[in-house]
């Protein structure tokens, strides 16, 4: 309600108050009571009046609600008249019990950033010949347009501001409007309806989608929904069984008989597998000794091995080993494991199978690790239409006798087919659940970042596969699939982007750790060493020459002479250990010579 005391048209005193939410849902007739008893209880020395039509017979109506007696009562004792005045010739009050518009609102919300952008405004219409003439002619002539109009100085279209295009005004808005708070980094048309009503300037849309195209916190956080990059790459068809592997490794399984990882390995042409169970401390050497036992025994040498990067897999011996065996190893790019997408898929068939099996017993998976693989390797493979065990041998499994109670004289034979046929059931019923199942408890990332960077492409390696500079001490691969990836738009920066802590400085450059040997060289003055690094098996120790070693850590120390001549050294392991060089870096290596 809204209240204005004049005389002869001179304003005396304004009033406004608030209706409680009790006399907002009362009748208009009420309220204009209610408003007439507050004003003259707030003016009690002037002489009221009020402008409202349906009061006019106030005296002259009969009463009927107590509330209409007691304000009725308030206003005994005033000599006046009521006379009905239209909103229209009443702008006074009408404005007191408005609300504010939204420019209001909005100038309020950003008043920090509102006196600049008005300040902006005026100081270019007075500096600028053509906007002042635009300011002077809808000044004289408001009516001369439809769409412009002037209001406090400032050119309007329709109902918002007009901005032109100075010194990044219109940037520094749709930053205000996207990238704050407020704005929410909202997309192009969510920040363009926010934006317009308030503003206006042609093509505002198109500025905002290429604003929003180059606003880096856009780029690293928001998913794409668009196709990915690339074409499908599959691997060649091999044309011999056991010419060309995939191998994986299954862990952080529960301890059953000592081993907690499944060594998974299988022919990617007859899509024949072994399975293999492993301690959960292996090497490179131990892992070759078993390949040699369970694979080389029976299939011999293969030309090419599918995995991921592993470290072992990566590690010096291993790739040493099937290199001078003349074994081609094909390594997945990072975070692609579609590369072999057929491993992924026998890891979780193989997974489901023991879970079927031993979900109420976990630590007994190795006993039923080999029931496993020949029943992988007598069920209808979809990719070949067969068995892998008829696509390997050109025959049908053996069928399994189903065996009857009683049938067997050897209570001990009775007991262990029974044994077998009461897990079948358990597998049964825990198939039927697997079905089900859903993965309740994992690590979060919803709110983490959907993309990293930007780095610079180093070269391309193949169709679909690209090398990128990656921060020094990261340590994933730096090849990555295209689909992974998407183009930076905006001013590249002058260093390239970071990556999460947790791929980071984890492994880093490799250090030298001891000295198991030396050995002469391809030449007098060059000399080599053999060298076990950190955190490195002595499997993996490397012969290194001792210019490779100086330049790649020069502030190294030698804590015992090292003799190159006649092929001595004067401890069998010499340990290093780095030390701050005091000016030029060297590597302190005493030589005679």
């Amino acid at each position: 309600m809204s209240a204005v005391l004049s005389q002869q048209r001179h304003p005396i005193a304004f009033f406004s108050k608030k209706l409680s939410p009790r006399m907002q849902a009362a009748s208009a007739y009420d309220r204009e009571m209610f408003a007439i008893s507050e004003a003259v209880r707030k003016w009690q020395q002037y002489l009221l009046g009020c402008n409202q039509r349906s009061l006019k017979s106030l005296l002259h109506q009969t009463i009927q609600t107590p509330g209409q007696q007691k304000w009725l009562t308030k206003l005994l004792g005033y000599d006046f008249e009521i006379h009905y005045t239209p909103g229209r010739d009443n702008p006074v009050a009408d404005a007191l019990s408005r609300l504010p518009s939204s420019t209001v609102l909005l100038f309020s919300a950003m008043s920090s950033a509102m006196p600049v952008v008005l300040d902006q405004l005026w100081n270019y219409y007075s500096s600028h010949a053509a906007r002042q003439a635009l300011v002077t002619h809808l000044s004289k002539q408001p009516e001369s347009t439809l769409t412009y109009s002037l209001s406090s100085g400032l050119i309007l279209y329709k109902d918002s501001i007009f901005i032109p295009d100075i010194d990044g005004l219109r940037r520094s808005l749709i930053f205000v409007f996207h990238a704050t708070t407020e704005g929410g980094h909202s997309r192009a048309r969510a920040t363009a309806a926010r934006l317009s009503a308030s503003f206006y300037w042609p093509k505002l849309l198109a500025a905002i989608k290429a604003f929003i195209r180059q606003c880096a916190i856009c780029q690293s956080n928001k998913c794409s929904t668009q196709k990915q990059l690339g074409t499908l790459q599959p691997l060649p068809i091999p044309r011999q069984v056991w010419e060309d592997l995939s191998m994986d490794f299954i862990t952080h399984l529960p301890v059953s008989a000592g081993k907690t990882v499944i060594w998974v390995i299988f022919d990617r042409l007859t899509k024949y597998a072994h399975f293999i169970s492993l301690p959960p401390r292996f090497t490179a050497v131990s892992l070759a000794s078993e390949f040699s036992r369970t694979i080389y025994r029976l299939h011999g040498l293969p030309k090419s091995i599918v995995s991921d990067r592993d470290r072992i897999f990566h590690s010096n011996f291993w790739r040493e080993l099937f290199r001078l065996s003349g074994t081609t190893l094909a390594f997945s790019s990072a975070y692609h494991p579609q590369t072999d997408v057929q491993m992924e898929v026998l890891n979780r068939v193989l997974e489901t199978y023991l879970r079927c099996f031993v979900a109420e017993t976990p630590r007994r998976w190795s006993q039923f690790l080999h029931l496993a693989e020949y029943w992988y390797n007598t069920t209808r493979h979809m990719s070949i239409g067969m068995p892998p065990f008829r696509a390997l041998y050109g025959r049908n499994p053996p069928l399994v006798v189903h065996y009857l109670t009683d049938q067997s004289k050897v209570a001990a034979v009775g007991d262990l087919i029974r044994l077998h046929r009461d897990a079948l059931a358990v597998a049964r019923y825990h198939l039927s659940r697997a079905q089900q199942q859903s993965v309740h408890r994992r690590v979060s990332h919803k709110l983490g970042c959907c993309f990293f960077g930007p780095f610079f492409i180093l070269r391309q390696i193949g169709p679909v596969t690209y090398e990128l500079e990656l921060p020094a001490g990261a340590r994933i691969h730096p090849v990555f699939q295209v689909s992974l990836l998407k183009p930076f738009v905006g001013e590249p920066p002058a260093t390239c982007g970071a990556l999460p802590p947790d791929v980071m400085n984890a492994d880093g450059p490799r250090h030298p750790c001891r000295i198991l040997a030396p050995r002469a060289g391809s030449l007098p003055t060059q000399p080599q060493f053999l060298i076990q690094w950190e955190d490195q098996d002595a499997s993996d120790a490397s012969w290194v020459s001792l210019d490779e070693l100086r330049s790649a850590h020069p502030a190294l120390d030698l804590e015992d002479k090292v003799q190159i001549d006649e092929g001595s050294i004067d401890t069998a392991q010499t340990m290093l250990s780095p030390v701050k060089p005091e000016g030029p870096s060297t590597c302190k290596i005493t030589t005679k010579r």
